[in-house]
């Protein structure tokens, strides 16, 4: 079970974005688009604004044989941990 290919802590540690109509800006964070992404949506108007960490994250995903596993970014004061 992922997401995108990815286990939970490695979606968890993934860079982030944020997106408003106002003001219509993207702030991301560091590596957060690909060169050929970014370069496209700066094409179609879009403007970006660098941010150290987009708010902290948490979360739990079932894997195979019953278990859950967690994991937190240790940006919050989070935590995750994982059982059967």
């Amino acid at each position: 079970t992922t997401v995108f290919g990815m286990n939970v802590r490695q979606a968890v540690d993934a860079a982030r974005f944020h997106h408003q109509h106002l003001p219509d800006v993207i702030t991301i964070e560091t590596n957060t688009f690909s060169a050929g992404t970014a370069g496209r949506l700066m094409e179609m108007g879009y403007q970006f604004r660098q941010w150290g960490k987009i708010g902290s994250a948490s979360a739990i995903m079932a894997v195979p044989g019953g278990w859950l596993s967690g994991w937190s970014d240790g940006v919050g004061a989070g935590a995750g941990t994982g059982w059967k």
